[in-house]
């Protein structure tokens, strides 16, 4: 389950990156255009364009005058993504040439995710990146992403909030550390833990494979209704029932757990190595050590895990122009391109020689403990969930049924896990 990384840092994953939205001519060559999908809107105007995407629309717009290949853009939501690639493969509709994706994914769906090894053969990163990256997006010498970035989830907390309290590692000292702090009227941490699976793959995931449970077996099959899974659902029964953690962790969205610590109300977070471009308390904590990062739960005497993510791009089944594709790839994974997008976006990048670049080491130097810190759990204690046929449909599921034995505390436990199990294996084949 752990996975050594060998980069200078490894962190940050998450919502990858996006591209510049045109409109290609009537008489635009197939091959001199490139379609792409990707989570981030470069277009949102309303709440101002992060400076990761604004980078990135750069980076493109030089990629469109370098090479003559016009990028169209489309912007779709990160919880529809994969399932609106999966659908277009599926019924042979318009299939994008580049797809933003994580590195779980791709090897879960090798009908929906093209073998891109042989279109990379001679690109030059290929002998600059980590075992990071080549671990999480190549697979018995299969390659079916290419992952800019590395990162994994994060716990933070705020040392000024908790006191005199210290941080808690194990499923016991959470819950001392919930009394002390409701006592001061703070929740121990926030955290989305909702009916999603990125809420599974991110929050419960790890606490049970810390409890010694799983969540698929070796073939990839759900094995999630075990012993482990029930004890890590009564630990978080009982941080909800005393009032330990908001409810909205397991009610609410993203934002809905982030909000609780950006108020002050909880003294901790999990988020991801790459939170600190969304959260304002993170992004100005961290460089000053306002806030710090936190060891994960260790439940049942485990280690406490942190989910590790190759974030970067994919190339669908039934792309038009694979090529080209192939050719956007490698551009981005340069030293430069990566270096740029990192420091924009408080990224890590996986290509080693970015981090001699002049930019992206100021960053480093900036902020030393918190990507220290990042690089020791992930080394650690990184954590890459098996693949399966039916990844992100298992993990829904589970979701769905985790929210509703937090919030019907009466439910069996081991019987809802054993019905949502066998409902999810009777299809993942």
């Amino acid at each position: 389950m752990r996975v050594r990384t060998t980069a200078i840092a490894a962190a940050v994953a998450a919502a990858a990156m996006t591209l510049s939205a045109c409109s290609p001519g009537a008489s635009t060559p197939e091959d001199d255009r490139i379609v792409v999908w990707g989570t981030w809107d470069m277009e949102d105007q309303a709440s101002g364009m992060t400076e990761g995407a604004a980078a990135l629309k750069d980076m493109i717009a030089a990629y469109e005058s370098e090479s003559g290949t016009t990028v169209v853009y489309e912007h779709v939501p990160f919880d529809q993504l994969f399932q609106k690639v999966s659908l277009a493969v599926q019924s042979g509709g318009d299939v994008p040439d580049v797809v933003e994706a994580a590195s779980q994914e791709v090897f879960s769906r090798p009908d929906v995710f093209k073998d891109i090894t042989s279109l990379l053969a001679d690109a030059a990163f290929l002998s600059e990146v980590g075992e990071s990256e080549t671990t999480t997006c190549v697979q018995d010498g299969v390659r079916r992403c290419v992952a800019m970035n590395i990162g994994s989830t994060a716990w933070y907390y705020s040392p000024a909030l908790m006191g005199d309290v210290a941080w808690p590692e194990t499923d016991k000292e959470w819950l001392s550390a919930g009394a002390q702090l409701k006592a001061n009227g703070l929740y121990v941490a926030s955290f989305f833990a909702g009916r999603d699976a990125a809420g599974v793959e991110q929050t419960w995931a790890p606490a049970i494979v810390s409890a010694g449970g799983e969540i698929f077996d070796s073939e990839g099959l759900p094995a999630w209704a075990n012993e482990a899974t029930v004890s890590v659902v009564s630990w978080m029964r009982e941080l909800l029932a005393e009032g330990y953690v908001p409810e909205t962790n397991f009610t609410g969205d993203f934002a809905a757990g982030e909000q609780p610590f950006v108020d002050g109300a909880a003294a901790g977070l999990r988020g991801g190595s790459w939170s600190a471009q969304f959260v304002e308390p993170l992004a100005v904590g961290l460089p000053t050590g306002e806030v710090k990062v936190g060891a994960a739960p260790s439940i049942n005497g485990g280690p406490g895990y942190v989910t590790l993510y190759g974030q970067g791009w994919a190339v669908p089944e039934g792309a038009a122009n694979p090529e080209g594709a192939a050719d956007f790839l490698a551009y981005l994974m340069t030293p430069s391109n990566q270096a740029t997008w990192a420091t924009a976006a408080y990224r890590i990048p996986t290509n080693a020689e970015a981090f001699a670049d002049p930019g992206f080491a100021e960053v480093f130097a900036s902020n030393e403990a918190f990507y220290t810190a990042i690089q020791e759990l992930t080394d650690n204690y990184g954590l890459v969930l098996p693949t399966s046929p039916c990844y992100t449909e298992a993990l829904t599921r589970l979701g769905e049924t985790l929210q509703t034995l937090m919030l019907d505390p009466q439910a069996d436990a081991m019987a809802a896990l054993t019905t949502a199990q066998d409902e999810v294996a009777g299809s993942c084949r």
